[in-house]
């Protein structure tokens, strides 16, 4: 018998293609409904001004979404991979063999590979 390619996953390209798409637009939305001046709550430029900080600060969380999804979205290296050897996810760059026991003291990571 033939042996089998391994399993390997990876983050999604549309929906971070979408959640990098979605912050920008966010962003760009809230920057020209305030510079449009048509807006009575728009925060004045100025870090004595509550509402600035607070659009600012959620202005970076939304551009620090945007570099998740980029560099989601680009790197195309598996998160995990299952083959004949076990499971192996990435870490920090570093893959890693993960071992897991049930309660009854069954290795489950046997019984996975099993099959392979």
């Amino acid at each position: 018998m033939a042996a089998r390619q391994a399993l390997e996953a990876r983050f999604g390209l549309i929906h971070n293609a979408g959640m990098a798409a979605v912050s920008l637009l966010m962003i760009g939305t809230a920057i020209v409904h305030f510079a449009s001046g048509d807006s009575a709550n728009a925060p004045t430029l100025s870090l004595n001004d509550p509402r600035f900080v607070l659009f600012s600060v959620l202005a970076v969380a939304m551009a620090y979404y945007v570099y998740i999804g980029i560099s989601r979205y680009l790197d195309r290296t598996p998160q995990i991979v299952i083959d004949h050897d076990g499971i192996a996810g990435a870490v920090v760059g570093q893959p890693q063999i993960v071992v897991v026991e049930g309660g009854d003291g069954l290795d489950l990571q046997h019984d996975v590979m099993a099959g392979w």
